[in-house]
């Protein structure tokens, strides 16, 4: 997927907010790992390192979603980005 960047603001840095991804995610930003996130019940933000403001960025995602043994479920059969990715401000507090 292709986004334009946000424009940048003084003492805030870019996260990458992610509500669900069934299973396993690996992120990257512009060809670059920003990390991986291997729960698929809890939201996560990973660091939007090396975002260009103004400029498209491309942001990939890789899921496997294949289901480990345990825990045990009965909904082992979807997977993939399942809500929504927004690009969000964290400042210091």
């Amino acid at each position: 997927m292709t986004v334009t960047g946000p424009p940048a603001s003084a003492g805030y840095d870019w996260y990458l907010r992610f509500e669900s991804v069934r299973r396993t995610a690996d992120v990257l930003l512009n060809g670059k790992p920003v990390g991986t996130h291997r729960d698929p019940y809890v939201p996560f933000e990973l660091p939007a390192t090396g975002i260009r403001p103004g400029e498209p960025n491309v942001l990939e995602v890789r899921v496997d979603n294949r289901k480990i043994e345990n825990p045990r479920e009965g909904w082992g059969n979807w997977g993939g980005i399942v809500r929504p990715v927004a690009v969000v401000a964290k400042g210091r507090v």
